[in-house]
């Protein structure tokens, strides 16, 4: 990633023009992908930019070379590599890694979640007004999520939109984030970040507060306190919808 990155000379569009990659997304990700296939030949593995490869298996390797690619072709250093292990469509193992910061953010199942050796553990002394809630705009319906974002602003401190999910996934894991919403994710862009705030204490589900799946495309992580709030919130505005 940091070979290519502010040298991009190779851009391609997907179904929207906003949705792109670049070179540097396809050699990362072939990159992992040959890793992978060397040492667990057997698994599976769910690529963003290649799709999948299914061998059975009740492993799934789930990758995102590059997420957050318009902040990579664009300069701006605000973009990861997200990488998950899951058994039976549950993560187990989540790694994020932010080169640009040399910050790596990982956990285990049932044994906790860390950056850079350092034990993370949320803090749950936040109220709403004072949380600072984190989204990106997806592919999907951009002005539902911005329209309830800007009904939600006067009840939080501030909001901020990313460029990268699993990057604002883990920022709540790191308490930069008091939570992270998105209405229209993606399983790479969450897999190993929703692992990495359960296992640092805080809680995720889908807008229906039902316990997030892989194939969900909402997502709610929060540092706890605020949880209920906000899938209230968001469920009034599906009933709306």
């Amino acid at each position: 990633m940091l070979h290519y990155f502010k040298k991009v000379n190779e851009v391609q569009y997907k179904q929207e023009r906003y949705d792109v990659f670049s070179n540097a997304d396809l050699e990362t990700e072939k990159a992992i992908k040959n890793m992978i296939k060397k040492e667990f030949p057997r698994h599976n593995i769910l690529a963003e930019e290649s799709g999948s490869i299914d061998n059975g298996s009740d492993y799934c390797w789930v990758v995102d070379p590059i997420d957050g690619t318009v902040n990579y072709i664009s300069g701006f250093p605000y973009f990861a590599t997200s990488i998950a292990l899951a058994y039976k469509n549950e993560p187990i193992i989540g790694v994020v890694y932010d080169p640009c910061n040399k910050e790596l953010a990982y956990a285990e199942k049932n044994k906790g979640a860390y950056m850079n050796k350092k034990r993370l553990k949320i803090s749950k002394n936040q109220n709403l007004l004072d949380s600072i809630i984190g989204t990106d705009l997806g592919y999907g319906n951009r002005r539902e999520i911005v329209e309830a974002l800007l009904e939600l602003f006067p009840k939080i401190r501030y909001f901020r939109v990313c460029g990268s999910a699993s990057k604002g996934i883990v920022s709540v894991a790191l308490n930069r984030l008091q939570a992270y919403v998105h209405n229209y994710i993606k399983p790479w862009d969450m897999a190993a970040g929703i692992l990495i705030v359960k296992e640092a204490g805080g809680n995720v589900t889908n807008f229906k507060n039902e316990k997030i799946k892989l194939e969900d495309t909402t997502l709610i992580a929060s540092n706890g306190k605020i949880h209920e709030e906000l899938v209230e919130f968001f469920k009034k505005k599906e009933k709306e919808g």
